[in-house]
């Protein structure tokens, strides 16, 4: 199965210019470099691509993103302002 079109299968119903923004390759490049600078485990990683998915999907609000950084990827409270600072910047910026 295409990777792309699993990856949009969720977001179906979003605008297609986000869907747009979402599937841009640069996209990895930037999970990448936040999972590396934030010195995550690949666990930690995909939980973080988790919460990617709650923030794009609204399943979670910007305002729960620490709390829930804290608590899936268990993290202390510094790293996970950073990760979240990150996040919110780099990833949810340009949406």
């Amino acid at each position: 199965m295409n990777a792309k079109k699993d990856i949009t299968s969720p977001f179906a119903q979003l605008p297609d210019l986000l869907k747009q923004i979402l599937l841009h390759d640069e996209n990895t490049d930037v999970n990448i470099a936040i999972k590396s600078e934030n010195k995550l485990s690949d666990e930690q990683g995909a939980v973080m691509m988790g919460i990617i998915r709650k923030i794009i999907l609204k399943t979670i609000g910007p305002t729960q993103l620490l709390a829930t950084i804290q608590k899936d990827v268990t993290i202390d409270e510094p790293r996970a302002k950073k990760l979240a600072l990150d996040l919110l910047g780099r990833r949810f910026l340009p949406m």
